[in-house]
């Protein structure tokens, strides 16, 4: 039997804290994701595997957490320096078969974030005429196993040999495996709710702008649905 959905929980964060309410809404986001990972179950009818809406879930945590921290810089410039700053602290680089995390951070901007939100996967031009290049593949595993996301979610590292994102030689196109990149995004989360120069930031407020979905500010209007605290039955239709 697989393990549940594990929630990050920091316990120097103040009980009924907007930073609380962020983590809360980052962790519902983190159980739908872990949920997609178990996909397809073809015994029950389901056959789809998730993968756009996985990578989707996981862009979104990256643009939540880049505006509560950097609210001033444009949506791209954020997102692009929260991956070089955070998931680079445990990106191992070229030597090791992973594209550098600069190009990492503009691939997963430009050819996964921007076509999923924009185009619905497609190398479509956006309605202001932007044209999305969607040129990447998508893939929960890879050479990763076991293939199960409750081992991932107990891992202290993710390992070098297995690149989160590399050129593939076959298609000469990046492929992202999706399992990394969670953990990645998992960790980076974890080490800045742990900061408590990040938790003043999050408990001070707004997010630079008026808009409150969840990308920009992880939930920050949301305390009358989650008051705090991870409870798996807020989004299991219980």
């Amino acid at each position: 039997m697989r393990a549940p959905f594990k929630p990050i929980e920091i316990a120097a964060i103040s009980q009924g804290s907007r930073c609380e309410t962020r983590l809360g809404q980052l962790n519902l986001y983190l159980g739908d994701i872990h949920t997609m990972f178990l996909t397809p179950v073809k015994s029950h009818g389901l056959d789809a595997g998730c993968n756009f809406h996985i990578a989707l879930g996981l862009c979104s945590i990256i643009g939540g957490l880049s505006r509560v921290l950097n609210p001033k810089l444009g949506d791209g410039p954020a997102f692009k320096q929260l991956i070089r700053d955070h998931l680079g602290k445990y990106w191992p680089g070229p030597s090791q078969g992973w594209l550098d995390i600069g190009t990492a951070a503009e691939t997963f901007y430009t050819d996964l974030r921007n076509p999923l939100v924009h185009a619905l996967g497609t190398d479509e031009p956006d309605p202001r005429g932007r044209q999305l290049r969607c040129d990447i593949i998508v893939g929960k595993w890879g050479e990763f196993t076991p293939q199960d996301i409750s081992h991932v979610e107990q891992l202290s590292a993710w390992p070098d040999a297995v690149p989160v994102l590399a050129n593939d030689p076959g298609r000469n196109k990046p492929k992202v495996i999706l399992s990394g990149l969670y953990w990645l995004v998992r960790r980076a989360a974890s080490d800045l709710f742990s900061d408590p120069n990040f938790r003043s930031i999050a408990n001070s407020g707004g997010t630079g702008g008026q808009q409150h979905n969840v990308e920009e500010s992880l939930g920050a209007s949301t305390r009358q649905i989650y008051p705090g605290g991870f409870d798996p039955k807020v989004n299991s239709g219980e």
